[in-house]
């Protein structure tokens, strides 16, 4: 008889939420306000991210050049 082979599991992929929650509960999530988080997701298209997509956008958010 032939042995079964095991497939490796694909990796679970990270939690994805609507940006409202991360907009409503930044304080918790981020230790910033509400604005921070709406001035970071400007511009994006996407109605879901991930808690580090979000992070990264408010790092570049903070460490953007003000024109």
């Amino acid at each position: 008889m032939a042995k079964a082979r095991n497939k490796p599991k694909p990796k679970p992929s990270a939690a994805m939420y609507p940006k409202q929650i991360f907009i409503e509960q930044s304080k918790q999530i981020f230790g910033c306000n509400p604005e921070v988080v709406v001035g970071a997701l400007h511009g994006q298209s996407q109605a879901q991210y991930t808690k580090q997509e979000v992070e990264q956008y408010i790092e570049n958010f903070k460490n953007g050049v003000v024109k």
